[in-house]
């Protein structure tokens, strides 16, 4: 049986905000004006990147199941065929969506960077299966968003996947023990869910310093963002 596990929202901006502000951070110094989202769902992705930069944010998903946020056009598509000419965009981003497609990575990556303008950034937010927390989790407490036909694989596959079309610019690691704790905290209330918060403060620290002083626990982390750029000799 599948469960419907919600989000506590607080413990979301504890332990997650290094998730969230990464891929903005990764591209704030590039320029752009037009980003297309892939597997975009509400284009919230391209949202967050676009975030304060005004940009036009396409989103491309194979279902209209999620009704397109405000600000983002949608276009019914499938991420291996897009329906875009050569050099369109000048920023590809992509969340979750390419363990959607596991034995096609590499396609679904050349497509993106088929439309990629030159010297343009391409960047992608996967879950991992270096993670035991968040493995053990999507294999035995399955929710209501796992696909039967999802893979997800390590964050050295994902980098040789970007690395096959692309130039790789930087890999972020994030998530180590705090990865569950937005949803457990959505289970809890009253004093047990404060001392879930204070605890998820206490963790998120100690995952910081494990990612940024450890190759050990870097190689465990349970989410990856890679950002990578077309090369202008590629145009």
């Amino acid at each position: 049986m599948n469960i419907d596990w919600k989000i506590d929202h607080e413990a979301n901006s504890i332990c997650w905000k290094g998730l969230r502000d990464g891929p903005r951070e990764m591209v704030k110094d590039r320029p752009f004006s037009v980003i297309l989202d892939l597997g975009s769902s509400n284009g919230a992705f391209g949202k967050l990147i676009s975030m304060d930069r005004g940009a036009r944010i396409i989103g491309v998903d194979v279902s209209r199941d999620v009704p397109p946020a405000e600000q983002v056009e949608f276009v019914q598509a499938d991420i291996l065929h897009l329906p875009f000419r050569d050099e369109s965009f000048d920023l590809v981003s992509a969340r979750a969506i390419l363990h959607h497609v596991p034995d096609d990575v590499e396609k679904a990556v050349e497509e993106a960077g088929r439309v990629l303008r030159g010297g343009r950034i391409f960047i992608c937010q996967e879950p991992t299966s270096d993670n035991l927390v968040s493995e053990v989790a999507r294999r035995i407490l399955r929710t209501v968003l796992h696909d039967p036909s999802e893979r997800v694989f390590s964050s050295a596959r994902l980098e040789r996947a970007v690395s096959s079309s692309l130039t790789v610019l930087e890999a972020r690691r994030h998530l180590i023990f705090t990865y569950l704790l937005p949803h457990l905290a959505s289970r809890l209330r009253g004093r047990l869910r404060k001392l879930l918060l204070g605890l998820s403060r206490l963790l998120v620290q100690v995952d910081e310093r494990l990612l940024s002083e450890s190759r050990f626990w870097r190689r465990r982390a349970a989410y990856v963002t890679v950002s990578a750029m077309k090369s202008p000799a590629q145009e």
